[in-house]
């Protein structure tokens, strides 16, 4: 009878501690989620700010080029377009980023 007891107390044991275990492995499963979840949500505003910053250079680049163009500055012009469709192309990139971003997210 004493070692029935002593076994079902074995058993016991052995079970809290698997329960133990579980909740241990489910709480760092939960940490790297909301870790996962924080790098995003700082990558998503980085992003927004980096668009920001673009879309005023490229406010500023096309400025530039009406003025050159109007001054009939053709040479400038070129550089001032190329610049701006560098400019516009890594705005795209990062806006194609904050997108995919987002969908991490949701």
């Amino acid at each position: 009878m004493a070692e029935a007891a002593h076994l079902r107390n074995g058993t016991a044991r052995a079970a809290r501690a698997k329960e133990k275990d579980e909740r241990k492995a489910d709480h760092r499963q939960d940490r790297k989620r909301a870790n996962v979840i924080t790098a995003l949500r700082r990558r998503h505003d980085q992003l927004e700010r980096e668009i920001d910053v673009v879309e005023r250079e490229l406010a500023e680049v096309s400025e530039s080029i009406s003025e050159s163009s109007e001054a009939g500055d053709m040479d400038k012009v070129q550089e001032f377009s190329e610049q701006y469709r560098k400019r516009n192309t890594h705005l795209k990139e990062l806006w194609d980023e904050w997108e995919h971003v987002g969908e991490k997210l949701s």
